[in-house]
């Protein structure tokens, strides 16, 4: 049951947060990282309630979802730990703190909260290490968020 709220909850977020010509995916020797930032505002609020995130016209989430082909065409959730920044346009940066998604297994899923102004590009600078990798996985999109209509 878990797992397919976690799996609604990407889906809801990869559609909600990207045009349909970005590819919200990074892939580097075997590992696989999926990310996703939307408004928090574009949660349902039971969903928002579900995972702790607090909902507001200024904030952000962040989603990364770390996975391992085991075998050709076969993938399984993998922990990972992320660092990165959010950076405006101007070069205003924020540090992110992820950690395990709230509810969650914690196997594979990481957020992180981070404010921005409506109208405001983002630039993401991440590094995600895949437990059991070599070396992390560098992760950069940017972004535009919009505020309440």
């Amino acid at each position: 049951m878990r797992a397919a709220v976690r799996t609604l909850l990407l889906a809801a977020l990869l559609a909600a947060g990207f045009p349909a010509a970005a590819d919200p995916v990074v892939r580097d020797g075997g590992y696989t990282v999926h990310y996703a930032a939307m408004s928090t505002r574009d949660l349902s609020p039971e969903m928002a309630r579900r995972y702790g995130i607090r909902q507001a016209a200024n904030r952000g989430l962040l989603l990364l979802n770390v996975r391992h082909e085991s075998a050709p065409g076969t993938s399984a959730p993998l922990a990972a730990r992320a660092e990165g920044s959010a950076r405006t346009l101007l070069g205003e940066a924020q540090t992110l703190a992820f950690h395990a998604l709230p509810g969650g297994d914690a196997a594979g899923d990481l957020v992180a909260e981070f404010a921005f102004t409506p109208l405001e590009t983002l630039r993401f600078d991440l590094q995600v290490r895949p437990q059991g990798a070599p070396r992390a996985l560098p992760v950069q999109f940017q972004q535009q968020f919009f505020g309440d209509d």
